[in-house]
């Protein structure tokens, strides 16, 4: 529009000056009717040599990408030397606290009576739970490994008692903390009849867990079905074991009633639910709170 402005300071002095803005305007250069922003002369520089400009950010990107690229193997690799650095240190911790252990049943470095394979065992648990308070993950693998060697010496009821030790503490995280909880529930007593038969009870038992998840499924038609969420469970107790083939039953009884102190529509139910099997012996008992929506006033 610099050809038709009406003050005439801001048009073409000439014909020549207009046909050579018309000329740069061809090139893909620059005319002197538009203001010289740095963004219009880039333009028009990516538009004088488009083959070049494509080139260079093809070269651009790719530089790019590498340094993501590098960035992230650098970041996977320090994340690999830190695991291994940690694995390092575990297994020498788990080998030292072994020397320790096996040092104080040599009868040359501690005189007397020989230690028999139970006392070890009990000693080396008191050395994990104080010599590497605070390591949860190496003294879950240590307890694993302590159950492991009493039930292969037959004593069951130890070799559960330290595995519910190693399940109570966190595990590695991912897939190896998932095999070493794996390893701690898939415990023989509860599938392998032959290796149950040598037990105190003489057969399988059900894992307490599944007979927990029964007892509270059970419990919903008649307590929680309408349920907006379980709040709390405590008091679980495995009174007595479960085993194959056996029938449960559970009942449950409401020991409180409260309003809810956030939501005036909902309360909070506070119930014992108790398991007992066909003979009427009672195998388990927890008591859990429950949130439940409340019947509108009359």
């Amino acid at each position: 529009m610099k050809a038709l402005e009406v003050d005439r300071s801001r048009r073409y002095e000439t014909a020549l000056a207009l046909a050579d803005d018309l000329q740069r305007y061809l090139r893909q250069e620059p005319v002197t009717a538009r203001p010289p922003t740095l963004s219009y002369q880039f333009s028009k520089f990516v538009r004088r040599h488009r083959v070049q400009a494509v080139a260079a950010s093809v070269a651009i990107l790719a530089l790019v990408v590498g340094a993501i690229a590098a960035g992230v193997g650098l970041v996977r690799a320090t994340r690999a030397e830190a695991t291994a650095r940690q694995e390092a240190a575990t297994s020498k911790q788990v080998s030292d606290f072994l020397v320790r252990l096996f040092t104080l049943s040599n009868p040359d470095e501690a005189p007397g009576k020989p230690t028999t394979v139970r006392e070890l065992l009990e000693r080396g648990a008191g050395g994990i739970e104080t010599d590497l308070k605070g390591q949860p993950v190496v003294q879950a693998n240590l307890f694993g490994t302590i159950s492991k060697v009493y039930e292969a010496l037959g004593q069951y009821p130890e070799s559960k008692r330290f595995a519910e030790k190693a399940l109570a503490l966190p595990h590695a995280s991912g897939a190896d903390g998932e095999l070493q909880t794996a390893a701690v529930l898939l415990h023989p007593i509860h599938f392998d009849e032959h290796f149950a038969s040598q037990s105190q009870h003489g057969r399988c038992l059900v894992n307490g867990t599944l007979v927990f998840a029964l007892t509270v499924g059970m419990s919903v038609r008649d307590v929680s079905e309408t349920a907006i969420a379980n709040l709390e469970y405590e008091k679980v107790l495995h009174l007595a074991p479960t085993f194959h083939g056996d029938t449960i039953y559970a009942e449950s009884e409401i020991l409180e009633v409260t309003p809810s102190q956030s939501k005036p529509d909902r309360g909070v139910v506070y119930l014992e639910t108790r398991a007992v099997n066909q003979k009427g012996e009672r195998v388990l008992s927890l008591r859990r709170r429950v949130l439940i929506p409340r019947r509108p006033a009359s």
